[in-house]
């Protein structure tokens, strides 16, 4: 006999009801029947019906076996090879081809070219065939090089099987389902046999379908036949329809769904949305049911759209949350979308949750991958001191001490290099150097020596001060899950014979890459995340269908890199739209249970989504139908993390005590203090201190301080030299003492020729006017002021030249760009001035009683013809220039030593310093903004 339960209904609870009636009375009979599933997890969920069913009594359950776990011990089969295994014989075959380069493309063309063998296996397609196809000028001559590629496959691959006496895992399977169906056909079993929840996707199910369905004790149990179809529809059936894989089977069976016994409740309003919904494109101007959809249809059915993925999660988890109110309700998140579905489980671990995912969490992001992973590419990098850090302040390293201790020691270390500025440098007390010493010069090397160093290391660095590396990694579930994989690739490691060290970590993370871990114990028993497959057994009291956009849900078609359409149609393989209607009658699935929520989000990383096409059909329908279906947005997750209390961030104005304000500062810090008295407090009376960048060195910076060190030395060596060569050479060295490497040395090298070029004419220019220069001297004075100890005053010039006429001037070096001359008499760039008025008050010890000619900037640019002198004096103004610079300081001492004056953060905002160390802690964008909407009001 041929079952189905309508979408509507329970499907693990209406079979156990089922077999319960049939079998219930006979325990013994009950016993010996067997019931064959798609997957492991649906027999979970049917055991768990089972128990729902006994009431907590005594049950002598039947066997239940996933159709991919059925072996017949009768049938002489060759052993299985690993999927490992094949992959690295694989990847060496391809390493033959001349357009494969790398050994780690050779993997990821192993991984795909086991996929296609695998799916050749399930649809019992002839690979040999394409040969032929191309051969007879069926499709484009250009396809012989993929045919010549794939010869790894249909012309070498077999040979090694029969020489390794063994056969692919998944043609070990498929070859077993058909030897239980040869097996049933000859000797009928007299025990009960029901094949539950499959369709017409491979072809082999549909052969043992068929011998089930002949035995005298054997039944059919399918899930969500649309009985409403009439034979003309089922019969013409497009491939896109929700339909479409349970006609292959019933075609197979050579029944239609008005000859199948539905079990449990009537067709209800949702399933008459949803054929009507569902229906081909072209047959939607004929309406059988539309007359029967009313409110009801959508009654149970909520739709959530959210601004982004975040939103979207914690308005999953939030529903979710939710359904733990009630006692005994359970609930479950559908979605296909992977990156939704991590951020909807981290965000139930606010409140505690732990969510069993189906799917697993991949190893390469359990902190085991991460930690094995960020090893292996340190091998690689081993002067990356960001991959350093990263790795010694992660959980699972020790280094012999505990964990905490450690990464208190590096943060200790990594402070103190970045206040300093110099380049990390830890030594831990694992030997890392060992590891270091063969993934230096690239030097091929056997590919399971580098796995082996990787992994003791990996354990040596692990070891704590109470436990072994050994015990860290490898006793948890994720530890024992990846010990048995990495030992198996250790095994099998060889294959790959000699590779260079480059592409170790590449190929690494590519061979564990689908490892997944399923933890088995701390899930909660409520609180399911599934993909659609797995959520067509389950039932929960409510479902979340989550990501229903395009791309996500359904997901795109994709025919791979090696078959185009029609050769796959040639060689009996189904069409990459088949993946669509199994996407459809999984949406069919779960909006006919009791209580839905469908999301989605209208940006994906900040680009814009397009609605999946299931809601766009039941849009349609329901507008032709006259019911309002409204659309809720995400506000919940909103109000979740709203504050209480609206209290708006206020521009920093802290009043330190007048004894702990600085009573020193530089002629360049005045300018800060004019720009950012924040910046001054923050500095000088919290002695706070910006930490420099690891490996992110502001290169700009490095180059202006280069270029300010070469022209110092060169004028120091010889005032009166004019020889550009030397003074190129002294830039080469200042770059290189900076820390530039070949590369960077490569970019900026011309951009000091440029300067050096400009500076040279200059010089040579100014030569029968100077007398002598002091390059970087150093000066300061003491200014008094009323009710205040004496501020003192420093400065370090560029550059003082004495010229022949008894006067100096005073010129400063800018590779950056040049104050204007309003910005200098307004007081917001006064070091020369300042600069000036110490050297006419004597602050420079080698410059006594000097009359001051000029102040100069000196605009060394990196563009041809774009370097420029700017002279801030004048006959006229040049003692007014300087007068008002000490005036304004002076003032600006007085008002600062007042407490009640405050160090606000930048008091003119268009005047703030154009590179602020202290922005984050003033957290001025938060109070720009709070001023922004006091103004509108």
């Amino acid at each position: 006999m041929i079952y189905s339960v309508g979408a509507s209904d329970d499907f693990a609870d209406r079979l156990v009801e089922f077999i319960l009636d049939k079998y219930g009375k006979n325990p013994l009979e009950m016993a010996k029947s067997e019931i064959i599933l798609p997957t492991r997890r649906s027999c979970i969920v049917l055991k768990e019906a089972f128990l729902r069913a006994s009431q907590e009594k005594s049950l002598l359950l039947p066997r239940m076996t996933a159709l991919y776990d059925m072996d017949n011990l009768d049938e002489n089969l060759p052993p299985k090879m690993s999927v490992l295994n094949r992959t690295l014989l694989l990847a060496k075959l391809c390493l033959s081809k001349p357009n494969i380069s790398g050994v780690d493309k050779a993997v990821m063309v192993a991984i795909g070219l086991g996929e296609l063998l695998d799916e050749f296996y399930q649809y019992e397609a002839d690979i040999t065939q394409l040969h032929h196809l191309v051969q007879e000028k069926q499709f484009a001559e250009h396809w012989n090089e993929t045919v010549e590629f794939l010869d790894i496959i249909h012309t070498y691959w077999p040979q090694i099987l029969k020489e390794y006496g063994q056969i692919d895992e998944m043609d070990y399977k498929i070859r077993m389902i058909k030897s239980f169906a040869q097996k049933w056909q000859q000797n009928p079993p007299s025990h009960a046999i029901i094949m539950a929840g499959f369709d017409g996707a491979i072809p082999a199910v549909i052969e043992l379908a068929k011998v089930v369905h002949s035995l005298a004790h054997g039944n059919l149990f399918l899930d969500g036949v649309d009985t409403l179809l009439s034979r003309e529809e089922f019969k013409n059936l497009p491939p896109l329809h929700s339909q479409y894989p349970l006609k292959k089977l019933l075609d197979g069976l050579g029944v239609t769904p008005d000859q199948i016994n539905r079990y449990g409740c009537s067709v209800t309003p949702a399933e008459k949305l949803m054929y009507e919904a569902l229906k081909p494109a072209e047959a939607t101007d004929t309406w059988r049911y539309i007359q029967d959809i009313d409110d009801k249809a959508v009654a149970h059915v909520t739709r959530i759209t959210a601004d982004n993925m975040a939103q979207e999660a914690l308005e999953v988890a939030l529903l979710l949350r939710q359904v733990l109110e009630t006692p005994q309700k359970t609930a479950a998140f559908v979605t296909t979308d992977r990156a939704l579905a991590r951020r909807v489980s981290i965000e139930m671990k606010r409140w505690g949750i732990q969510l069993d995912d189906s799917a697993g969490t991949a190893f390469l992001q359990t902190p085991l991958g991460v930690y094995l992973s960020l090893l292996c590419r340190l091998a690689l990098n081993s002067t990356d001191e960001h991959l350093l850090l990263s790795l010694l302040k992660h959980p699972l390293a020790a280094d012999g001490m505990k964990p905490s201790e450690l990464r208190f020691k590096i943060r200790a270390t990594e402070k103190s290099t970045r206040l300093k500025k110099e380049k990390l440098i830890y030594q831990t007390r694992t030997d890392l150097s060992q590891l270091f010493k063969v993934f230096q010069g690239n030097i091929k090397t056997p590919f399971s020596n580098l796995l082996r160093i990787h992994l003791d290391i990996a354990e040596q660095l692990a070891t704590s001060h109470d436990r072994t590396g050994i015990e860290r990694l490898w006793n948890d579930e994720t530890g024992q899950i990846a010990y048995a994989y990495l030992s198996e690739l250790m095994t099998f490691s060889d294959l790959l014979g000699d590779i260079e060290p480059i592409y170790y970590p590449t190929v690494f993370e590519l061979l564990t890459s689908a490892l997944s871990v399923r933890p088995k114990y701390g899930m909660h028993p409520r609180l399911d995340i599934l993909g659609p497959i797995e959520a067509r057994f389950h039932q929960p009291d409510v479902v979340i269908v989550g990501g229903l956009n395009e791309g996500s849900f359904p997901q795109l078609p994709d025919t791979g890199p090696w078959l185009n359409r029609p050769m796959r149609l040639a060689l009996g393989l189904p069409p990459p739209e088949n993946k669509i209607a199994v996407s459809a009658m999984d949406f069919r699935t779960c909006f006919c249970a009791k209580e839905v929520y469908l999301t989605r989000s209208l940006k994906n990383e900040g680009t814009p989504t397009i609605a999946s096409r299931f809601l766009s059909r039941l849009e349609a329908v329901l507008t032709a139908t006259n019911i309002d279906w409204p659309v809720y947005n995400a506000d919940l997750a909103g109000l979740l993390d709203k504050p209480t209390e609206y209290d708006p961030i206020v521009r920093p104005a802290p009043r330190p005590p007048l004894a702990t304000r600085p009573q020193k500062l530089s002629a360049t810090k005045v300018e800060l203090w004019m720009r950012d008295p924040y910046a001054i407090y923050a500095r000088y009376i919290l002695k706070l201190y910006p930490l420099d960048e690891l490996d992110s060195p502001q290169k700009q910076l490095m180059f202006g301080n280069a270029v300010h060190n070469a022209l110092e030395q060169f004028i120091r060596t010889d005032m009166h030299c004019v020889n550009l060569d030397n003074l190129i050479h002294l830039g080469y060295n200042a770059l290189q003492q900076e820390g530039f490497t070949n590369t960077d040395m490569a970019f900026y090298m011309p951009k000091f020729k440029e300067i050096a070029k400009w500076f040279m004419d200059h010089q040579e220019y100014r030569l029968d006017k100077i007398k002598a220069s002091f390059v970087e001297q150093g000066g300061e004075i003491s200014i008094d002021v009323p009710n205040g100890e004496p501020f003192t005053l420093t400065a370090k010039a560029d550059r003082i030249d004495l010229l022949t006429d008894g006067t100096v001037e005073i010129i400063d070096y800018k590779t950056g760009s040049i104050p204007s001359i309003k910005e200098v008499k307004a007081g917001f760039a006064p070091q020369l001035p300042l600069e000036g008025y110490i050297l006419a008050k004597n602050g420079f010890n080698e410059l006594q009683n000097k009359y001051i000619s000029n102040l100069t900037y000196w605009g060394l640019s990196t563009k041809e013809d774009k370097s420029k002198l700017t002279s801030l004096l004048s006959e006229k103004d040049e003692k007014n220039l300087i007068e008002e610079a000490y005036n304004g300081l002076r003032q600006l001492i007085i008002i600062f030593n007042n407490e009640s004056t405050p160090y606000e953060s930048c008091p003119v905002p268009e005047k703030a310093p154009k590179y602020n160390d202290y922005t984050h802690l003033s957290r001025s964008k938060e109070w720009l903004n709070g001023e922004d909407e006091e103004d509108e009001q």
